[in-house]
């Protein structure tokens, strides 16, 4: 007789729960794996994204010239100041003479050796000599242009207002410092001369020259009121032009 075989069925286990008071929770292995299959890419909003500023440029560090160009290229041109030609007439007589004054006169806004030879009536070697007499005191100046045919240059001289004052501010400053010290001795000091008036002592030498002048005559007091009151005005005469600052 055929022997009967039992099919044994094997059933599924069902899946380990834990119980924590009245629920009940899967095992902490499929929740895990399953929150893997699930996680998907976090994308990162950014709200209100303010636009990069731009890179400044990287300002160089000007040079103590380039800053003084800098700053006079800033500063407003001031309208030069218009100084009496009588002030500026009697300094270039006393640099060049009345031949020099003519010379300064006739340039204008600018003159060449032949238009001032016309104009003076002078010759070219003696307006030449003038002109660097005056160049080398500050009182004129000069610009040139070439020939490109002949290539000779050309000068053209003008007279230099401004510089001609500062140079005669600076000699009548140093006149008025030597000035007030000779008036000082002349208000301090007694002096005597012989009637002829060729030297005067101070009382120190006439004392030890016992009173007689080199030439042999007498010494006798004399008075320097008059003196002194002609070295004022001329004092104020030079403070009436050391006002005149220029521009």
């Amino acid at each position: 007789m055929p022997l009967k075989v039992k099919h044994m069925v094997t059933k599924s286990r069902p899946k380990k729960t834990r119980k924590t008071g009245s629920a009940t929770r899967k095992h902490p292995s499929t929740k895990i794996k399953k929150a893997v299959k699930k996680k998907a890419p976090v994308k990162k909003l950014i709200k209100n994204k303010k636009p990069t500023a731009k890179a400044k440029p990287v300002k160089k560090k000007l040079t103590i010239k380039k800053r003084a160009k800098a700053k006079e290229s800033k500063v407003e041109e001031v309208p030069k100041k218009k100084y009496p030609l009588k002030h500026l007439y009697s300094f270039v007589r006393s640099i060049a003479g009345t031949e020099g004054l003519k010379v300064v006169k006739s340039m204008g806004d600018g003159a060449t050796d032949e238009f001032i030879g016309e104009q003076t009536e002078l010759k070219v070697s003696e307006i030449r000599h003038l002109l660097n007499q005056l160049h080398n005191n500050g009182i004129v100046e000069y610009s040139r242009e070439k020939n490109m045919t002949t290539g000779w240059f050309t000068y053209t001289w003008k007279f230099n207002m401004d510089r001609t004052m500062k140079n005669l501010l600076i000699v009548k400053a140093k006149k008025k410092e030597n000035l007030l010290n000779t008036l000082l001795e002349e208000k301090t000091t007694q002096f005597y001369s012989c009637r002829d008036a060729c030297t005067r002592f101070c009382f120190d030498d006439a004392v030890d020259l016992k009173f007689r002048c080199e030439c042999g005559k007498k010494l006798y007091y004399r008075d320097n009121v008059e003196h002194i009151k002609e070295m004022e005005e001329e004092l104020n005469s030079i403070n009436a032009v050391l006002e005149l600052t220029p521009p």
